[in-house]
């Protein structure tokens, strides 16, 4: 019986009849090109099979300054593959995982990453957490005709999904842009001054951009929001990643104290040495920290001193660590990863594990590994996960719920947290929150 014509029967018995254990192989064969190879997970199992494996290749920075999410992107997918193989595999046949360091994300060592995957492991699909070299990685991806599933959050894939409609079909981003992270934030803050918990004295603003596109989009889209409710910017300037120092810029802060300090630094320990040191002599501002707070370390780093400080995602778990809301499927989820490594999971732990169940899933309906099958497959479905539901609009991501998508079973939540007691707790939208917002500590010193 040919692979795209395997019975229901021969698939749920394959499922029933094959019992595996994986565990990581850990890294062989050193650095190549610049990137260090992860071989596929190592089998033990009581079953023999013959029937050829499907690959399935990652991308993501497990060595760097952003190693805490590459963590969680490897730790998601992998207990994904572990649990899909452990049933079974996908089709009778199982997963062999090939999983590459993008390290710096320089743009050569992402190339280099694709290539590797692409010519030397033959790869049938890719599912990686994100690599900021926007649009030329697209294009590389479809110069081989390699399906790929990733959360890169930038505006560059839907303008390279609009304006390569031949090539379109292979690329999926699983979450949405991240110009609704910028236009989002003053809608949130509208919402707590109405709630009488917080109200701005001068309305103003003090913002930091990241370097990347993706940074400078965000602090964008935020200032022009900002500016229509009569607000004024006292600060706008670019950081670097990596930055250990941040006295020039809040010395800035400090001389004109503003409202808010936005920073769209995505990497959590810039971050984190950014709170501290403004923490050692704050100024009566609320803290937006974007998305650096998901990674585990940003708490780890802080303490209690992250305790106040927003940030917000467009993807990510629906329940949190002692957090009042608790989502059904996502505290399966949750407690598996908590026996899996004995931590506490990062959101890009969740991401991951979702999009590799769900590019396994497109492929178990579809009843085939053809490329064009699975892609129309994961264009149609609707998937819940972890982090919620995943629905592809035709610009191949999921509409946030509720800016766009007003059906909460049909699109992703934009969820905006703030850290009280060293624990992510979710303040809107209303239909996920635990609690609500409260003063940060350093407005009461």
């Amino acid at each position: 019986m040919s692979e795209g014509t395997v019975s229901r029967r021969k698939f749920l018995g394959s499922l029933a009849g094959t019992a595996a254990i994986f565990a990581a192989a850990g890294y062989l064969g050193g650095y190549q090109s610049g990137v260090q190879v992860k071989p596929p997970v190592e089998e033990t199992t009581t079953a023999t099979t013959t029937a050829a494996p499907i690959k399935l290749g990652s991308m993501n920075p497990l060595t760097g300054f952003d190693a805490s999410n590459g963590q969680e992107m490897h730790r998601g997918t992998e207990l994904a593959i572990n649990e899909i193989n452990a049933q079974g595999g996908i089709l009778g046949r199982k997963i062999e995982w090939y999983e590459l360091d993008t390290g710096e994300f320089t743009a050569d060592v992402t190339m280099a990453c694709i290539d590797t995957l692409a010519t030397k492991y033959n790869i049938d699909f890719a599912v990686y957490g994100y690599a900021p070299v926007y649009g030329p990685s697209y294009e590389r991806w479809a110069q081989y005709d390699v399906p790929f599933l990733h959360v890169d959050t930038v505006q560059e894939f839907v303008d390279w999904v609009n304006n390569n409609p031949s090539e379109a079909w292979l690329g999926w981003m699983a979450c949405p842009p991240e110009p609704f992270y910028g236009t989002g934030l003053p809608l949130l803050l509208d919402r707590i001054i109405e709630s009488g918990a917080w109200k701005p004295a001068t309305k103003t603003a003090a913002v930091l951009r990241g370097e990347d596109s993706y940074g400078q989009r965000i602090a964008a889209g935020f200032i022009e929001e900002i500016k229509k409710r009569g607000w004024s910017i006292t600060l706008d300037e670019t950081v670097t990643f990596g930055t250990v120092e941040y006295g020039p810029f809040l010395t800035k802060v400090r001389s004109n104290p503003p409202d808010i300090v936005v920073n769209t630094d995505y990497i959590s320990s810039d971050y984190a040495a950014f709170v501290k040191q403004f923490t050692d002599n704050p100024t009566p501002s609320l803290m937006y920290g974007q998305w650096a707070p998901s990674a585990p370390e940003f708490i780890q780093l802080l303490g209690d001193k992250a305790n106040g400080i927003i940030w917000s995602t467009l993807v990510g778990p629906l329940t949190r660590a002692g957090a009042p809301y608790q989502d059904a499927i996502t505290e399966v989820w949750y407690n598996k990863y908590k026996v899996a490594y004995n931590a506490e999971p990062g959101d890009q732990g969740a991401i991951c594990y979702d999009m590799t169940w769900m590019w396994a899933n497109a492929t178990m309906i579809a009843g085939t590994t053809d490329k064009r099958a699975v892609t129309d497959v994961l264009s149609k479905m609707v998937y819940r996960g972890a982090c919620g539901t995943y629905r592809f609009n035709k610009e191949h991501y999921p509409n946030p719920y509720p800016s766009v998508e007003k059906d909460p079973s049909l699109g992703l939540s934009h969820q905006w947290l703030q850290i009280q007691g060293q624990k992510h707790r979710i303040i809107s939208p209303e239909l996920y929150a635990g609690a609500q917002f409260e003063l940060p500590w350093w407005f009461k010193r």
